[in-house]
């Protein structure tokens, strides 16, 4: 196994450091639209210029919100797009399998997970996920 394989691990865990940034994206929308529901009051409750004020922030915060929140999965949708060709393009199935279920898989695993997915050991899923690394480093950022 080599130790070099920083770039290949810096690609792949860019990847899940992106979905995970859309998952906490995702949660702080769904708070301030709780909170923006919780500032609203029914129509025959006078409303107060703060109030309103604080709705009319709350609403353009959600709107900037989704625009960061489309802009975010459209680089992950092409990120892990390109990702999935070069990890297809591997030749050991078990790599492959592998680097998809820890990387490229929507909902994140650890390496135990994906140790008892694929009917191996804790200790030799992460040697496995070293030569991956490896494998995918001589691959795609050759010395």
């Amino acid at each position: 196994m080599i130790k070099g394989n920083r770039q290949a691990r810096a690609e792949l865990e860019g990847l899940r450091e992106l979905n995970a940034r859309i998952d906490a994206l995702i949660m702080d929308k769904e708070k301030l639209a709780a909170r923006a529901t919780s500032l609203a009051r029914p129509f025959s409750e006078p409303v107060s210029g703060t109030r309103q004020s604080d709705i009319a922030n709350a609403a353009a915060k959600l709107a900037d919100m989704d625009a960061e929140i489309d802009r975010t999965i459209d680089e992950y949708s092409g990120r892990k797009k390109r990702i999935l060709i070069r990890i297809n393009a591997i030749t050991d199935i078990r790599y492959r399998t592998l680097l998809f279920l820890y990387y490229a898989n929507t909902v994140p695993l650890r390496l135990h997970q994906v140790a008892r997915i694929m009917h191996y050991q804790y200790s030799t899923i992460k040697y496995m996920h070293g030569c991956a690394l490896d494998e995918y480093q001589q691959k795609y950022f050759p010395p």
